[in-house]
C-alpha cells in the first residue's frame, strides 16, 4: 500500500489522499478536493481509480468527485448517514465494515464530531 498525501494550497488547508495497492495498481481517492488533479495523479502512478470514499459531506471533501467520477467511472462511497448529502453516492458504509481493494483492506469507523456522518478507515493491510 502506497498513501499519497497532496497539501491543496487553499484557505482550509485541506489534503487530497491517493491511497494504492502497487500489486494491482487499483487506487482509491479520499476526499478528493481537486479531482482533476487526483486523476493526473494516478495516472501518473499508473494507478487507476476505482474507488472514491469521502469520510464525510462537507464541499471541501467532496467537491472533486464529480471530476474524478467522469475520468474514472469510480463508485462514490461514504458513511450510510450521509445518503441524500453526497452526490452519485453509490454506497452507504456501515461502522465496522469492513472493505477491500486489490490488496488493501480496511474497517469503517464511524468517528462523529466534525459531523454526525463522519468516518475514518482503519488499514487492516500488512503492507
Amino acid at each position: 500500500m502506497k498513501v499519497i498525501r497532496t497539501y491543496m494550497n487553499n484557505r482550509l488547508r485541506n489534503f487530497n489522499y491517493l491511497i494504492g495497492c502497487e500489486k494491482t495498481k487499483q487506487a482509491i481517492a479520499l476526499d478528493p478536493l481537486d479531482g482533476e488533479a487526483m486523476v493526473a495523479l494516478a495516472a501518473q502512478q499508473g494507478w487507476q481509480i476505482k474507488l472514491i470514499i469521502n469520510t464525510h459531506e462537507h464541499h471541501d471533501h467532496i467537491e472533486g468527485n464529480p471530476a474524478v467520477q467522469a475520468a474514472t467511472g469510480a463508485e462514490i462511497w461514504a458513511s450510510e448517514f450521509a445518503r441524500g448529502k453526497i452526490p452519485n453516492m453509490s454506497r452507504g458504509l456501515m461502522a465496522n465494515e469492513e472493505i477491500e481493494l486489490g490488496t488493501l483492506k480496511f474497517r469503517v469507523l464511524p468517528t462523529p464530531g466534525h459531523t454526525p456522518v463522519h468516518v475514518c478507515l482503519l488499514t487492516l493491510s500488512e503492507d
